[in-house]
């Protein structure tokens, strides 16, 4: 019985399918079901029982799916604690926020992978937090306080961004001297947590707390577009990226008072998985990336 028989086995399980868990462990379809046909020929009992819809674990499997989840872990701990002293390795998929996804993370994607030769690293980019479990991924970042999901969280930083726009927008928009003056504005909004019609702002001295209602004829499930909106002139929006990444015309900030409300970030991993050294040596890349967005000092004037 082949350890990676086993590990094709469980992200069946977790994944709902051969073609999820092929997915998440970077392998064809056709390996996958090779190998959890050779798991149970190995045992002589079936374990999953396929259809052209679903897979669905027999008693024998689930039996064993309950039995071997934690060996299989306790197994990886185990080899990862014996490869310590050689340093990180293997895959690590990772799922970062839009906002995240930028040429400084670049920077520190460069160094881990300089540092640790034998890690390799998959980015899947995303403003919508997804099944880690179903999808394979070793560390995700959540924005916000998570859910009690069974997850194991580290928080890694805080978020805030101020409010833009572009010269020719506010040329024709007189720009707004209260956070109630949102209103009259195309605001560039998020559809998904976080987002919506309602936009918390937070006094940047005060600490003072302001929901404002914001309306607008654009909005995305995907911030990097919004961003690319801002810049276009369509509007007012949360302005995530430093004058210095942009050529020609400067996004200005509006209301320098009043920025978006400060939410936390964590880092979020599954069970027995955030102790192994590749995960770990990603979290402190994901920390310091974090750590360098929040230093970052807008330099765009405020409109006059």
């Amino acid at each position: 019985m082949r350890v990676d028989d086993l590990r094709a086995f469980l992200q069946v399980v977790e994944s709902g399918g051969f073609t999820a868990a092929g997915r998440a462990l970077g392998q064809p379809t056709k390996t996958i079901s090779r190998r959890v046909a050779s798991l149970e020929a190995h045992l002589g009992v079936q374990l999953l029982v396929r259809t052209t819809r679903a897979v669905r674990l027999t008693p024998e499997g689930t039996r064993f799916f309950g039995d071997i989840r934690g060996v299989v872990d306790g197994l990886d701990a185990a080899v990862d604690g014996l490869a310590a002293t050689s340093g990180a390795r293997g895959r690590v998929r990772m799922q970062l926020p839009t906002l995240l996804a930028t040429g400084g993370a670049l920077a520190h994607v460069h160094r881990t992978l300089t540092t640790w030769p034998d890690l390799q690293l998959e980015l899947v980019v995303r403003d919508r937090p997804g099944d880690l479990v179903k999808e394979g991924v070793d560390l995700a970042v959540h924005i916000g306080r998570p859910p009690d999901s069974g997850l194991v969280a580290r928080r890694i930083g805080l978020l805030q961004v101020p409010l833009g726009a572009m010269p020719s927008y506010l040329q024709h928009h007189p720009p707004p001297q209260a956070p109630a003056d949102l209103a009259h504005h195309a605001c560039l909004r998020f559809v998904g947590p976080g987002g919506g019609d309602t936009w918390d702002l937070e006094h940047r001295e005060t600490g003072e707390r302001q929901s404002v209602s914001v309306g607008g004829r654009l909005v995305a499930t995907d911030s990097r577009l919004l961003h690319d909106a801002l810049v276009a002139g369509l509007g007012i929006g949360p302005l995530a990226a430093p004058a210095t990444r942009l050529a020609g015309p400067q996004p200005l900030v509006v209301l320098p008072d009043w920025w978006f409300a400060r939410v936390e970030l964590f880092a979020l991993m599954l069970p027995g998985r955030h102790r192994l050294s590749k995960v770990r040596a990603a979290l402190a890349m994901l920390t310091d990336v974090v750590q360098d967005f929040e230093q970052e000092r807008f330099t765009q004037q405020s409109p006059q």
